[in-house]
């Protein structure tokens, strides 16, 4: 895939770039950790980005299963999160 943006002096001109669905692929979450581990030494701004990233979906995952759990909507969640990661 290719980023269309205002990339003034041609550095990203021929970037390949990749969408990781971090929401229903079971293998894009790992495959985000091992970038944060490749990349924290040298990047490690980005790499703590990421790892804020990720941590704001498992608060959200979180948030939806205390809602369930509330509304008595449980086995709802772990209905869905079956067929999300089998």
């Amino acid at each position: 895939m290719n980023k269309a943006d205002k990339d003034k002096k041609g550095k990203h001109k021929d970037c390949q770039y990749l969408v990781l669905d971090l929401v229903h692929d079971k293998y894009a979450l790992p495959a985000l950790i091992a970038y944060i581990e490749a990349c924290e030494e040298e990047y490690p701004r980005l790499a703590e980005d990421l790892f804020k990233l990720i941590a704001k979906l498992e608060e959200l995952k979180i948030k939806i299963l205390r809602t369930l759990i509330d509304s008595g909507e449980y086995k709802l969640f772990f209905k869905y999160n079956e067929k999300v990661n089998p």
